[in-house]
């Protein structure tokens, strides 16, 4: 838009007005689950309440998910699926909210007196974590068909209408132009070739003669183990739903009946010690139930901490040098 220069009324200057711009776009949120009356009166139920409402021993999370349904069957097609060029973004959207029920785990809980408790640990909004979870799940998806159209939904997105993949002469969403520039000029300058070495190393995708155009073929079981990974990764940012250590010494230094307060060790403690609490987890093969796992206890590791340089090296690797 044409507006005027504040500091020379006689200068006209092409400038881009911020109310044209569209804001950030967010995916529909899911209804939060509401706590199962049936357990509203158990001791069990009012000692959580007293510590925090549900962060007892992790039978909250077994509970809220025997109120729900997933299709597991959905996931494993999405983990089938994800290379074929006819498998779009949409199809990807639509089959990961059917076969996933932990992602409304994202929302909080709704307490038997109606009260929300949506608090996380991370000081952003429950919906902001589940937005960031569905950024993730759509990374993997892009990630996995870079030379289809990944690279490309990758920096601009897709459209809201049929989920195609969008570029710099997009119309909609209305964006800034340095912000077009910069996403194209990701797409023209990253390295992509190492993403796709990352994918290789993680077993998602193998290099192989008579593979796709490409020469790869992707690991169905490795992928579907990683959009489960994906999924419930930060469901314990929840505050509602993080455990108590119960029924031993201690857990990853954290003491018996000591609230479990780092949410990746919370996680390991609900796959390590109730592992049927979780119905995508539940459903995985036994080979990938142990990568998951590995990733959440054995190791120990944060990668945030490694990022945002808040640990030590001892305490970010020590665990990590001890496996290997």
């Amino acid at each position: 838009s044409v507006v005027r220069n504040p500091r020379h009324w006689f200068d006209t200057i092409e400038v881009e007005d911020p109310n044209q711009l569209d804001p950030k776009r967010r995916l529909p949120v899911p209804a939060a689950l509401s706590h199962p009356q049936q357990a509203a009166t158990s001791p069990r139920a009012r000692r959580a309440s007293a510590l925090g409402f549900g962060s007892t021993v992790g039978t909250l999370v077994e509970e809220l998910m025997a109120t729900t349904r997933g299709d597991f069957e959905r996931a494993q097609n999405a983990a089938r699926r994800i290379r074929e060029k006819s498998y779009s973004c949409k199809h990807f959207y639509q089959d990961c909210m059917a076969a996933f029920p932990e992602l409304t785990l994202y929302l909080g809980v709704v307490g038997p007196g109606g009260q929300s408790t949506a608090g996380t640990s991370s000081g952003r909004t429950a919906d902001d974590e589940y937005q960031r979870t569905w950024g993730a799940l759509l990374a993997v998806y892009w990630l996995m068909r870079l030379d289809i159209d990944g690279a490309q939904s990758f920096c601009f997105g897709v459209s809201s209408d049929d989920w195609a993949p969008l570029d710099a002469e997009s119309r909609v969403p209305r964006r800034s132009r340095e912000e077009i520039e910069k996403r194209g000029a990701f797409l023209a300058q990253v390295e992509w070739q190492l993403f796709r070495d990352a994918l290789v190393a993680a077993g998602l995708l193998e290099r192989k003669p008579g593979g796709d155009r490409k020469g790869f073929v992707h690991n169905e079981e490795r992928t579907l183990g990683m959009l489960v990974l994906t999924a419930i990764h930060d469901i314990m940012k929840i505050d509602a739903l993080r455990p108590m250590v119960a029924g031993r010494r201690e857990y990853c230094g954290f003491k018996n009946g000591e609230l479990i307060t780092d949410h990746d060790i919370a996680l390991g403690y609900i796959l390590e010690f109730h592992p049927t609490a979780l119905p995508s987890f539940r459903s995985l093969p036994p080979k990938q139930q142990e990568s998951v796992k590995f990733t959440q206890s054995n190791m120990e590791y944060n990668m945030g901490w490694l990022v945002q340089a808040e640990a030590p090296p001892g305490g970010l690797f020590k665990k990590f040098r001890e496996i290997i």
